[in-house]
């Protein structure tokens, strides 16, 4: 399974686009260089290192982890999941146009949001996952557990076994 670490840069990197959201709009309204406009750029460029940082995790974990057999039997997609995530996203679009969010107020709830996914090991809600051409479906296994699996494979159903590696206690990744 993932480590604490991991988890944590799983989590941080699903909250990455947050930072586009919040910076780019900011980045675009403030006159190059000044203060303004470099505060924006680097909290810009946050969201430019989440995919990255996400790819090279899931690389690590190819590597680190182990491969595990386990035979399915029954799969129904779970990507509505990350579709409702990305409403977090609109969170620092939502102040008045006259005035801009409280930095603070944003900064908060982007650590109490962290803080949550990362208790709840929802490593798997990322959408920078789905970007990647990432899936998600419920799976049932023939052990008797029911999992989240997260696939490049568009479709799934029927009896099938994946090779998988454990990213943490119901989540497991497609090799």
């Amino acid at each position: 399974m993932l480590s604490q670490l991991a988890r944590l840069l799983f989590v941080v990197t699903a909250l990455g686009p947050v930072a586009l959201v919040f910076g780019l709009p900011r980045l675009l309204k403030h006159e190059f260089l000044s203060i303004a406009w470099v505060e924006a750029a680097s909290i810009s460029s946050l969201a430019l290192l989440a995919p990255v940082l996400a790819l090279l995790l899931l690389r690590l974990v190819r590597t680190r982890l182990t491969v595990e057999e386990i035979k399915l039997t029954s799969a129904k997609t779970a990507d509505d999941q990350v579709v409702a995530f990305l409403v977090t996203y609109m969170l620092p679009l939502l102040a008045p146009a006259e005035s801009s969010p409280d930095a603070a107020g944003i900064a908060i709830f982007v650590a109490l949001l962290l803080l949550v996914l990362y208790q709840a090991n929802l490593v798997h809600i990322n959408p920078l996952l789905g970007l990647m051409g990432y899936h998600f479906y419920e799976v049932g296994a023939a052990s008797g557990g029911q999992y989240l699996l997260i696939s490049k494979v568009p479709e799934r159903s029927g009896e099938r076994r994946v090779r998988a590696i454990r990213l943490g206690p119901s989540v497991w990744l497609e090799t």
